[in-house]
């Protein structure tokens, strides 16, 4: 798991992965982290329970934290 906590680990990744298609694979994997884990697709509940609609493709930008997700990665991808 690779967490982008902050300017350094961005950085890290881009000169780790500095050919696009390297990049845009690991960023794609990285991108998608916050989407499981603040829908709450990783959180313990009921069967019967759903997950949030960041979980979603369709449904996540009907929560608030798309946006700012969002805007990280479009700050990644300008750094890139």
């Amino acid at each position: 798991l690779i967490i982008m906590e902050n300017s350094t680990s961005i950085t890290a990744l881009i000169e780790r992965d500095p050919d696009f298609c390297s990049f845009a694979d690991e960023f794609e994997a990285v991108h998608g982290y916050p989407h499981l884990f603040i829908g709450g697709y990783y959180l313990p509940r009921l069967e019967s329970a759903a997950a949030g609609d960041l979980t979603y493709i369709s449904m996540s930008p009907n929560d608030p934290t798309f946006f700012l997700h969002h805007a990280w990665v479009d700050l990644v991808w300008q750094r890139y």
